[in-house]
């Protein structure tokens, strides 16, 4: 079984993290990378005022 972990994103590895690519069945269902880290960035620019009620969970799932 393939190991899963998680780890930030930063400038040493975004390059190998973009490289990541969804399989075309998923496409429908899964974000690209480029779509998920925009969303993250654009999260981090306006990020909620009155989340308190609020839990999100999300991930990342991709294949080489």
């Amino acid at each position: 079984m393939q190991e899963i972990y998680f780890q930030p994103v930063n400038p040493t590895n975004e390059k190998e993290v973009r490289k990541m690519k969804v399989k075309p069945e998923q496409r429908t269902f899964i974000e690209t990378v480029d779509e998920c880290l925009a969303e993250a960035a654009q999260r981090l620019a306006s990020p909620c005022t009155d989340c308190s009620d609020q839990i999100v969970i999300r991930g990342l799932t991709a294949f080489n």
